[in-house]
């Protein structure tokens, strides 16, 4: 599967300061994964003191990134 980065996520990544090495870590290895709506799921990995959870979505044989935050826990 290719991972595919949306201008959304692109945009988001440069403004929350995310690089995309970190984004394909949680889809390559995530510590969790919740459904979401419209056939979303949100993919969570812990680095360090915060939680990074990637938005995704399938698209035939691709992964769709459309947003990416980190969590404070």
């Amino acid at each position: 599967m290719r991972i595919l980065f949306s201008d959304h996520s692109r945009d988001r990544l440069l403004e929350r300061n995310i690089n995309k090495s970190d984004i394909i870590e949680v889809v390559n290895n995530p510590d969790e994964i919740v459904a979401s709506s419209r056939n979303r799921k949100l993919y969570k990995k812990r680095f360090l003191y915060k939680v990074l959870e990637v938005v995704i979505t399938k698209e035939d044989k691709n992964i769709i990134i459309i947003t990416a935050y980190y969590l404070e826990k």
